[in-house]
C-alpha cells in the first residue's frame, strides 16, 4: 500500500491524507506556504485594537497578502507568510492609536526583526 509508489508517480504533497478511526481518510491540503515570521500584538488597555487594522504587503509586486487586527483582549498573535519581502504596516485609524503595539519575530531564531505602534510600518526579507 502507497501513494502513488506502486505506480512510480511522485507523492503529491497537497494530497496526503489523514488517518481517521474505521480506516476512513480525509484528504486535508498541507500548507505549502512558508511563515516565517510571527507578529506578536498588544494592546495595554486589554480591550483589542478598537478599529486599527496591520497590513502585509508583497513588496515586490505591491500587493497585500494578508491583513487582520487584535480584535479583542490584551495580547495576540498572527503568522507573516511568503517569501521575498514584506511591509508590515499598522494602521492609525484605531479610537486609542497610543494602545497599539506590535513585534515581528523570526520563528527560527526568536529573534525580533521590527517593532512598532499604530502608524507605524517595517519591512523585512525572508
Amino acid at each position: 500500500f502507497g501513494l502513488g509508489a506502486q505506480s512510480g508517480a511522485p507523492l503529491d504533497p497537497a494530497a496526503v491524507g489523514v488517518g481517521v478511526g474505521g480506516g476512513g481518510n480525509i484528504t486535508e491540503p498541507r500548507q505549502l506556504e512558508e511563515c516565517p515570521f510571527t507578529l506578536n500584538m498588544v494592546d495595554s488597555w486589554g480591550d483589542g485594537w478598537n478599529g486599527a487594522e496591520w497590513t502585509w504587503t508583497e513588496d515586490s509586486t505591491n500587493s497585500d497578502a494578508d491583513t487582520g487586527t487584535l480584535d479583542n483582549g490584551a495580547s495576540g498573535t498572527a503568522p507573516l507568510c511568503g517569501g521575498g519581502c514584506y511591509t508590515l504596516s499598522v494602521g492609525g485609524d484605531g479610537d486609542y492609536p497610543s494602545e497599539v503595539s506590535w513585534t515581528i519575530v523570526e520563528d527560527e531564531s526568536g529573534e525580533e526583526q521590527a517593532n512598532g505602534g499604530a502608524g507605524d510600518a517595517a519591512t523585512v526579507c525572508i
